[in-house]
């Protein structure tokens, strides 16, 4: 990957190294590190918008060219979307949701 112009600020200090053996510097933090990683990747890449998605999202073999993708097609054509403001009762129910979310999966 360093030779494609990847990773360079990577070292087996700051990430997982895996071999055809497995994992060259575990442990793992947690048994599900790899998919936290990747939601968290997907995350930051749809904050890129710059406003909250009140929607559902589903990743399959997504990664940070698919997600910037996605957010540059919804920024391009104005048709995928539209902003809505929700009644007062309505943002305390989606906030509360999403904190609720977040610390159930413990990201």
């Amino acid at each position: 990957m360093r030779n494609m112009g990847l990773i360079r600020g990577a070292s087996s200090d700051n990430c997982i190294v895996l071999t055809r053996e497995g994992i060259e510097n575990g442990p793992l933090r947690f048994p599900d590190e790899f998919v936290r990683h990747k939601v968290l990747d997907l995350v930051g890449d749809l904050a890129l918008l710059g406003k909250p998605i009140l929607g559902k999202i589903v990743a399959d073999r997504a990664g940070h060219a698919m997600h910037t993708a996605l957010v540059s097609r919804i920024l391009r054509d104005q048709t995928l979307w539209e902003e809505v403001t929700l009644p007062e009762e309505d943002r305390d129910a989606a906030s509360s949701y999403s904190s609720q979310a977040a610390a159930g999966s413990a990201l």
